[in-house]
């Protein structure tokens, strides 16, 4: 069961999230951009599976802070850019 937080005044607690808002999110609206982004990488360390998974993670960041602040955010501007930068970030993690 997913949970999310709640705020009050007094305490942070834990409530159960209704099931209409445990919602999967669509990335093929967004899947050019992320393909765009991973046409630059070839390399021995992480497979292009692993590199969808953390483009994923990465969009899905993305969507939350465009939720968060509306009309602030271009995602289709950034997700090229963040995108590349997870993975370059991965693969220094992963080569260090």
């Amino acid at each position: 069961m997913e949970v999310q937080l709640q705020n009050s005044p007094a305490l942070l607690h834990i409530a159960p999230v209704p099931a209409e808002q445990n919602q999967s999110i669509s990335f093929l609206p967004y899947q050019d951009l992320m393909v765009e982004a991973l046409s630059d990488f070839s390399n021995d360390v992480l497979s292009y599976t692993a590199m969808l998974d953390i483009a994923k993670e990465e969009i899905e960041l993305l969507l939350i802070a465009k939720a968060n602040n509306p009309g602030k955010i271009n995602i289709e501007r950034l997700i090229p850019r963040n995108v590349r930068l997870a993975v370059l970030n991965k693969l220094n993690r992963l080569m260090a």
